[in-house]
């Protein structure tokens, strides 16, 4: 649901999952959890991975922006060939949002929904500071 940035993506999103479902149809979808992203935000980070054939070297620079919720990550990914050593750079923006219990059930409850849960993506226990990426649960009504 990240990608969804602005709050009418999000409110139509919700709309069409409510449209499809019966009442008492469950909801359940991943997030950025907004506590944990402002506890620990997005650092620059570098990946490398390689197989027999390429080697890959992903960087990755976020923009974090409070005033939208957002985040802008920046990826520029080279990947060497190993045999030839010839390199390939692909670059891309994803733009990303992050989310907070209160507006979540907002937008639920005017898409005719109950959030049940928000659970960590990582250990399925309520959420905390430390969570980065959440579960909401919710029900049709």
């Amino acid at each position: 649901m990240s990608y969804q940035t602005s709050n009418d993506d999000i409110k139509k999103a919700f709309s069409s999952v409510r449209a499809a479902l019966n009442p008492d149809g469950l909801f359940v979808f991943d997030a950025w959890y907004g506590p944990g992203v402002l506890t620990d935000p997005p650092a620059v980070r570098i990946k490398e991975v390689e197989d027999d054939e390429n080697r890959l070297i992903r960087l990755c620079r976020p923009e974090i922006r409070d005033t939208t919720n957002t985040v802008d990550v920046h990826y520029e990914i080279l990947v060497v060939n190993k045999n030839d050593s010839t390199t390939k750079a692909i670059n891309e923006t994803h733009h990303m949002r992050f989310f907070f219990c209160p507006e979540v059930k907002e937008y639920l409850r005017q898409a005719g929904f109950k959030l049940l849960e928000v659970l960590d993506c990582k250990t399925l226990e309520k959420t905390s500071f430390d969570s980065w990426t959440c579960y909401f649960i919710a029900v049709a009504e």
